[in-house]
């Protein structure tokens, strides 16, 4: 199998468009597998549907290699889908819903609204930490990173998600999906590119 890298400065990405799920998913999981602590990994596809069965499944795996317990969240995953209003990703929501994930979080979403940004921010990295988590999956985050999305925000996000992982040693994962964005993957991650060969 060739394996296409590109050395630039900032976020991995995965293109796994045009290959069938077994393949999709193999190659994924290794590269995660493989990933140092503190990196963030963008998967492209031309397909959601591909990209929501690829998360479930690659959850499924990490989970396997990677067990939890009462003070262990090794992996979690979370749907950004109901936090996507008009294009428009709340972090603050999905930085709530992660915490909720590693079952360590005094707010809810009725009090989100008092908690200043940079507190749940810390919280979220304390837990991260407390937990022993490893991976982040962000799942169905394509709709935010779209042809009207305000470059300027998705910038910001991608730069706050790789000092989440710096600071966390954690590695982040999130999708996109090729076609709804009239930037290239490339464009978009500004990282390491891997792409799946014949």
């Amino acid at each position: 199998m060739n394996q296409t890298i590109i050395q630039t400065p900032r976020i991995n990405n995965i293109f796994i468009s045009g290959r069938n799920n077994d393949q999709a998913l193999s190659y994924a999981h290794s590269i995660i597998e493989a990933c140092p602590p503190g990196e963030v990994i963008c998967i492209t596809d031309e397909s959601s549907s591909k990209n929501r069965r690829l998360f479930t499944q690659l959850e499924k795996l990490l989970k396997r290699s990677n067990k939890s317990d009462n003070s262990s969240v090794p992996v979690v995953r979370v749907s950004a889908t109901k936090y996507i209003v008009d294009g428009k990703l709340s972090t603050k929501a999905l930085t709530l819903e992660t915490l909720s994930s590693v079952r360590l979080t005094p707010y809810t979403q009725k009090n989100i609204h008092d908690v200043q940004d940079i507190t749940l921010q810390m919280a979220l990295e304390d837990a991260l930490i407390s937990r022993k988590t490893r991976y982040v999956l962000f799942a169905n985050t394509h709709k935010a990173f779209n042809e009207d999305s305000d470059h300027d925000w998705s910038d910001r996000t991608l730069s706050a998600w790789k000092f989440l992982a710096q600071s966390t040693g954690i590695v982040l994962v999130f999708d996109h999906v090729e076609k709804t964005n009239t930037k290239n993957a490339s464009q978009l991650t500004k990282g390491n590119e891997y792409a799946l060969g014949n």
